[in-house]
């Protein structure tokens, strides 16, 4: 959605890890694109480039960044975590690449913010539905609970370690409301039980699920780099 109202007449291109969650990623964008396309006129709408898969614990992707620069790419949606991200748009740069890059939630810390040469920050944007930071938390309490942990576990705050935390707490948090019935039937029925009466620590908002909704978190904010940070950019 922010490429159509932001990139309008752009060529997209995918940097994927070869793997199963990266690839539905990759799809299910596409798909949205060409949605998109069939309400947009012929110079606003998204032509897609090349789309390449790099294994997940690499760390470079030159010759893929190569190949986009040669494709000319607009935009690129890049899902590789640390370290392959950053060094992709970095080694871009050196190359007089500087596309739009829009980075997985995952790569949302102030270490990503470090290892991206400064020159290249604005081109950077990220979606997220749970606090990345102090600043984003909505829970102060919340956030501190999850900063102690990961200090006295020597794990970064943000990026993974956030999405980690919350996926535990909604997991807890499901087996309390299933009680004495921990069979796989009463688990699904818990955790289809959210309706905005119960809020995790890192969440922007209460999540809710139904039998017909399994993704509690459906909205998100946009996130930029600015002066060394994540801001919110919506």
């Amino acid at each position: 959605k922010y490429v159509v109202e932001h990139k309008k007449g752009s060529k997209v291109c995918f940097l994927h890890t070869k793997e199963a969650l990266s690839e539905d990623y990759m799809r299910g964008a596409t798909n949205e694109f060409k949605l998109a396309n069939t309400k947009l006129k012929d110079t606003e709408k998204i032509t897609f480039g090349p789309a390449l898969g790099v294994e997940r614990l690499g760390s470079q992707a030159d010759s893929e960044v190569l190949n986009f620069k040669e494709q000319k790419c607009d935009v690129v949606m890049a899902t590789p975590p640390f370290t392959l991200t950053p060094n992709a748009i970095n080694y871009g740069f050196s190359q007089g690449f500087k596309p739009l890059w829009i980075v997985h939630t995952y790569n949302v810390s102030l270490k990503f913010v470090e290892l991206v040469k400064e020159e290249m920050q604005s081109s950077v944007i990220c979606a997220t539905n749970i606090a990345k930071d102090r600043s984003m938390a909505t829970n102060q309490q919340g956030w501190d609970d999850y900063e102690a942990l990961m200090k006295k576990n020597n794990i970064p705050a943000g990026g993974t370690s956030s999405i980690g935390y919350t996926q535990a707490e909604f997991f807890v948090e499901t087996l309390k409301r299933a009680g004495k019935d921990l069979t796989r039937e009463g688990i699904v029925k818990a955790a289809e039980s959210f309706k905005g009466d119960w809020n995790c620590s890192l969440c922007l908002y209460p999540p809710t699920t139904s039998a017909d909704n399994h993704w509690p978190l459906p909205k998100v904010v946009h996130l930029a780099i600015k002066d060394k940070k994540w801001i919110r950019v919506d």
